[in-house]
């Protein structure tokens, strides 16, 4: 609620029609990390596209013509990066992953071939002092060339070699066509078990992106496997 308010106050200065010294102006310039120069003079704020120089040092100088002396700076950026750079982390919770085939043994994801079936598994566990952590999510997203089957729809069981794994233990599972997401409360007695069924589709090779478990709204609570390249090969 306040952070609706303060946008709406916000818009609504940018807008209104003030004269005279008491509108806001700032002068000034902005440093590229290629050394460009690019100067600026707006009131109550200025926006610039940065399409080069990711990862590299912008600055930002205001000029004595400036009605203020302080300025507050906001970088934003978006996009698919090429490759995933995650690398694996535990903080104050661990994830571990394995790919099993249809009877539990473990597979190597980088050889599969078109139309075989395995599973995914996740073990999460709450390693710190903390009796429960409330509100995690663990996400995995799945290469192109791979496709979930969502057994709720098929009514099908878990495979017997399951039945030592602590599942079921999720509040909500949200299946999409890309990725699958469980939420949940975890304790730290536990260790909680996640599965899913996945067939290998289409041929080719993939980028397997990094399994990610945190706590929605605290981030002390992480943990990640870096991703990795897989194959699916033409049968």
């Amino acid at each position: 609620t306040v952070g609706y308010m303060l946008l709406s106050l916000g818009k609504y200065f940018e807008s209104a029609h003030i004269s005279g010294s008491a509108t806001p102006t700032f002068v000034g310039y902005v440093l590229l990390p290629d050394g460009q120069k690019v100067e600026f003079d707006q009131r109550y704020k200025y926006e610039l596209n940065i399409s080069e120089g990711f990862g590299q040092h912008v600055e930002l100088f205001l000029d004595d013509k400036s009605s203020v002396d302080k300025a507050y700076v906001t970088m934003l950026w978006d996009g698919v990066p090429l490759t995933d750079v995650t690398t694996d982390e535990s903080k104050n919770l661990s994830v571990s992953v394995k790919w099993l085939d249809e009877n539990g043994s473990v597979t190597d994801p980088e050889r599969l071939i078109q139309g075989s079936t395995i599973w995914g598994h996740f073990a999460v566990e709450n390693t710190s002092s903390v009796p429960e952590i409330e509100e995690v999510a663990l996400v995995q997203i799945l290469p192109a060339g791979w496709e979930i089957e969502n057994i709720r729809l098929t009514n099908e069981s878990m495979p017997v070699w399951m039945s030592g794994y602590n599942i079921n233990r999720e509040q909500y599972l949200d299946i999409r066509d890309d990725r699958i997401m469980w939420f949940f409360d975890l304790n730290n007695e536990d260790t909680y078990d996640f599965a899913v069924k996945i067939n290998t589709v289409t041929a080719g090779e993939y980028n397997l992106p990094a399994t990610l478990v945190e706590a929605m709204y605290n981030n002390d609570y992480r943990a990640t496997r870096a991703g990795r390249k897989v194959n699916v090969i033409s049968r």
